[in-house]
């Protein structure tokens, strides 16, 4: 329903009958583990990250250390299409 810049990487989204959602975009062309933990630690409060660089890929260290931290990493077509649904891992 609503998009709501926080600051230079992070977006709140408000939906429909759901919860608000934090994403934090990242333009790294590989998402790795450090892009996953420097977010952390740069950021206060975020539920996912979007890889906003269409080029490149996501490491599957990087979704294990967001997996182990209760976050999601996410292309931008997983993003859209998730969107729509409860978020279950979240806290």
């Amino acid at each position: 329903s609503n998009v709501r810049r926080l600051d230079n990487k992070r977006y709140e989204i408000e939906r429909y009958g759901l919860e608000t959602v934090i994403i934090i975009a990242l333009d790294d062309y590989d998402i790795g583990i450090e892009s996953v933990r420097s977010a952390v630690n740069d950021f206060d409060k975020f539920d996912a990250v979007l890889k906003s660089n269409p080029n490149g890929s996501i490491t599957s260290s990087a979704v294990t250390l967001a997996d182990s931290r209760e976050l999601k990493v996410f292309k931008w077509g997983q993003l859209l299409g998730i969107l729509n649904r409860q978020w279950t891992w979240k806290k």
